[in-house]
């Protein structure tokens, strides 16, 4: 799956439904959640070779996430076919509206959703890009912090910070929110492939209390960096850790030979984090909700 990952990253340049690092933080995080089964929910279409050529994807009962190789369109429409027919099986007895997200300018995929039935939602994220070459960061860390790696942390005060960071999302609409990322999760994240501790960066204070942390991702093929998650504790938030962050991650990932990086904002969503974004990022691309109804 990081495979195919890479090669439509590398494909369509960075206008893809997944880098290879949001594969396994998804595998490994969400699935662990409940909201999908990785062995019911996931479905692989693959050559005599073995090489994936198209992936569907649902991360949950009314969100499928599909994608084929641009050598391959002619697969699209029986990865959608296997998609409906797996709504049932995601909501036994319900009325659904199911999502699935497209970029804008993939023609193919958003005819195929229209010629289907469903219809393109208003709101959009945007793919935001930076080049990394020339590249220098605006943002001083606080007096008395510092930015570090995690090859060697705690790794319950580690999930801890992502705990609390996406907690309590009142600054984004979500003052109800609570994150269910374990410890247990975190290890297992450690372990995984393609992550790499030296990307896995937290802000500390001068007492050692972690304040905000993130995850880049690289990727040797498309030399695309990627961030997941990124986000700060409640009680340090406005001091423009993550954009910090982002920018120490941005520096490590040039280090390593990336190219660009890239991240998914929306100003609807997130208006402070699109703002910080655009200072240092531009837009390559648009993708949105299609929608389409679902009798039991």
């Amino acid at each position: 799956m990081t495979a195919f990952a890479a090669h439509n990253l590398d494909a369509r340049r960075g206008r893809s439904s997944w880098h290879p690092g949001d594969i396994v933080w998804m595998m490994l995080t969400h699935s662990h959640m409940g909201l999908f089964d990785n062995r019911r929910d996931i479905r692989l279409w693959l050559n005599d070779a073995g090489d994936c050529l198209a992936l569907a994807w649902f991360y949950g009962p009314r969100f499928a996430r599909f994608e084929v190789r641009p050598d391959h369109p002619d697969l699209g429409e029986e990865v959608l076919g296997w998609i409906e027919d797996h709504v049932p099986v995601m909501n036994p007895g319900q009325d659904v509206r199911l999502r699935i997200d497209a970029m804008d300018d993939d023609a193919a995929k958003c005819e195929l959703l229209a010629r289907a039935g469903y219809h393109a939602g208003s709101r959009f994220g945007e793919v935001l890009c930076a080049e990394l070459d020339g590249f220098g960061p605006e943002h001083a860390v606080p007096d008395g912090m510092e930015v570090h790696d995690c090859v060697e942390v705690d790794e319950h005060a580690r999930a801890q910070c992502h705990r609390d960071a996406w907690s309590s999302l009142d600054h984004i609409g979500r003052p109800d929110a609570v994150s269910q990322f374990h410890d247990h999760i975190y290890r297992a994240l450690r372990r995984a492939i393609r992550y790499n501790p030296e990307l896995d960066l937290v802000v500390a204070t001068a007492d050692g209390a972690l304040a905000a942390c993130s995850i880049a991702w690289a990727d040797d093929e498309s030399r695309f960096g990627v961030f997941e998650p990124v986000g700060t504790r409640p009680a340090w938030r406005g001091l423009r850790l993550s954009a910090i962050l982002v920018e120490q991650s941005m520096l490590r990932l040039r280090e390593r030979g990336m190219g660009h990086a890239y991240v998914m904002s929306s100003e609807s969503n997130n208006p402070t984090a699109y703002r910080a974004y655009r200072r240092s990022f531009d837009p390559i691309g648009r993708q949105r909700f299609h929608y389409r109804d679902f009798a039991s």
